[in-house]
C-alpha cells in the first residue's frame, strides 16, 4: 500500500461532535489536529488515537475516555498500515464512529 498524500480520519473535538475529514499525511497536519505535539496510542492492530500528549498538563478540557485511556483536548482516530498512516475508508469511519458512539451511552 503507498503511502498517501491525505488521509481520511475520524475526529472529536471538545466543542463539537465526531466528524469524518480528509487531512494530509504529514506530521504538522497532525500535530494542527491536536494543538500540539502528538502521541499515538494503538487501539487495535489497524486503528491508532493521536491525540496532545501534553493536554493534561496544559490544561486541556477533558474530552473522552477510550479504553480506559483519558483524552484531554481534541483528537483523531487514524488507520495504520506498517507504521504509517494511511486512509479509512467511509465504511470504516463510519463504523468507529458508530462504535465510541454507542460507548457514550
Amino acid at each position: 500500500m503507498k503511502a498517501r498524500k491525505r488521509i481520511r480520519v475520524v475526529t472529536k473535538t471538545v466543542e463539537g461532535g465526531w466528524a469524518i475529514r480528509m487531512i494530509p499525511n504529514t506530521l504538522e497536519a497532525l500535530q494542527a489536529a491536536v494543538h500540539g505535539h502528538i502521541e499515538c496510542v494503538q487501539l487495535t492492530t489497524e486503528l491508532t488515537l493521536v491525540c496532545n500528549e501534553e493536554g493534561l498538563i496544559r490544561g486541556m478540557p477533558f474530552n473522552e475516555r477510550i479504553f480506559n485511556f483519558n483524552i484531554y483536548g481534541d483528537f483523531l482516530i487514524a488507520k495504520v498500515w506498517r507504521d504509517e498512516f494511511t486512509t479509512l475508508s467511509m465504511e470504516e469511519a463510519s463504523a468507529v464512529i458508530r462504535i465510541l458512539e454507542k460507548k457514550e451511552r
